[in-house]
């Protein structure tokens, strides 16, 4: 049962993730390129965002540490919200 608790809302980015790419491979051509530095505005903070919140343990106590206690409850509200919003961001 811990293992649902450890997989089930990395599996459901990484199911949001694939469906996004197969939809980058349907979609249409684009018209015009992006300029390198309006790429690199979007792309930079994505990966300090990534750098942020992929590893499990921080060195830094603000960003390891929890402002609300571990709960059932709290998982489960927190994996509903997941889903019901993933479908609105594709």
């Amino acid at each position: 049962m811990r293992t649902i608790y450890t997989w089930l809302i990395p599996a459901m980015w990484a199911a949001w993730m694939l469906c996004w790419c197969i939809g980058a491979l349907t979609a249409k051509p684009v018209l015009r390129r992006e300029s390198m530095t309006s790429r690199l505005s979007h792309i930079v903070p994505l990966c300090a965002a990534i750098a942020l919140l992929a590893p499990r343990r921080f060195p830094n106590a603000i960003l390891s540490g929890r402002f609300l206690p571990w709960s059932a409850v709290g998982f489960w509200m927190g994996a509903a919200l997941i889903a019901a919003l993933v479908p609105w961001v594709m």
